[in-house]
């Protein structure tokens, strides 16, 4: 028979994040600094320890790549065909747009619209409203 192993049902606590990793250098470890005082108390905890570092990695390449193409063309030609196409840097930047994106909707980064308060809860008028009796 099968062990059957209890778990709590109600959320375990974490320990918050106090030091970031000592990998991250320069507008890695900027970002970190940010976040820290930005995330809710809630989502800064060890579980979400690589979703943050992944987020500042990822906007520490996006800047990178911001940087690069301010200085070279975002369309390069293959030199094989003679066909246009995205320079490495525009591809590295597309990605990171993703990362950032996907990683920011697990942190609570991101608006997701459910945030936003509404303004009032009034039905929709009926479109034949006052013709039927």
């Amino acid at each position: 028979m099968p062990k059957v192993v209890d778990m709590p049902k109600n959320p375990q606590a974490c320990k918050p994040l106090k030091k970031g990793p000592r990998h991250l250098k320069g507008e890695a470890r900027r970002k970190w600094n940010q976040l820290m005082d930005v995330l809710h108390p809630s989502v800064c905890t060890e579980r979400q320890f690589d979703a943050v570092t992944q987020y500042c990695e990822s906007w520490a390449t996006y800047r990178q790549a911001v940087e690069a193409l301010a200085h070279e063309p975002a369309v390069v030609i293959n030199e094989k065909t003679g066909a246009q196409q995205p320079s490495a840097w525009m591809k590295i930047k597309l990605e990171c747009h993703k990362t950032l994106f996907s990683l920011g909707m697990k942190l609570g980064l991101v608006p997701n619209g459910k945030d936003i308060p509404k303004t009032g809860d009034t039905p929709r008028a009926a479109k034949f409203d006052g013709l039927v009796r």
